[in-house]
């Protein structure tokens, strides 16, 4: 009683049609790859973009807040950093934030706390309130960003009484200097 499959006719896909068949689906997968691809690259281009933008716009707003609080404000020697002195300098130990300016990142330290703010920068130009008076009156931090600066400008406005005090403080070691 066994089948014989002699009269019947299989059906099947024949050689150029599976060739044909293979060759599309290939190309609807590379066509897929490469649009993934691209699609891929412009939201990594876009998230950088942001985590840059983000980090400079909060180093830009710490350092605006800082500046705007009442004290004074003076750079070092090699421009590298700037301390920011609040309760007037008459105190024996004034509260102090100190700013340490780097190419790849901006240390903030406030007291016994140290930040690190990111993009960093650099003090590109800075202006004294005067030739007598060691005060920073404002400075303009220079970061990189795909090899264009972008700069933060900073303003420094001190309170006639910062002032008269500082004076009074000048004078008192120039006193002091010259009774020795």
């Amino acid at each position: 009683m066994g089948r014989t499959l002699k009269n019947k006719k299989l059906y099947s896909f024949t050689l150029p049609e599976i060739v044909i068949s293979l060759l599309l689906i290939s190309i609807l997968f590379a066509t897929g790859l490469t649009i993934y691809t691209i699609i891929n690259n412009q939201i990594n281009l876009i998230i950088n973009r942001y985590k840059f933008y983000s980090d400079f716009f909060i180093t830009k707003q710490v350092l605006k807040s800082d500046f705007a609080k009442p004290g004074t404000a003076i750079i070092s020697e090699d421009s590298s950093r700037i301390d920011l002195n609040y309760g007037g300098m008459k105190e024996h130990h004034p509260a102090k934030i100190s700013y340490l300016f780097d190419s790849s990142f901006i240390l903030r330290i406030d007291g016994s706390r140290a930040d690190t703010l990111t993009p960093g920068g650099m003090i590109s130009k800075i202006q004294l309130l005067s030739d007598s008076l060691p005060l920073l009156s404002s400075a303009e931090i220079e970061s990189w960003y795909k090899g264009k600066p972008i700069y933060i400008q900073l303003e420094k406005t001190y309170s006639t009484k910062d002032l008269f005090s500082i004076i009074q403080q000048n004078q008192q070691i120039h006193e002091q200097a010259y009774s020795n």
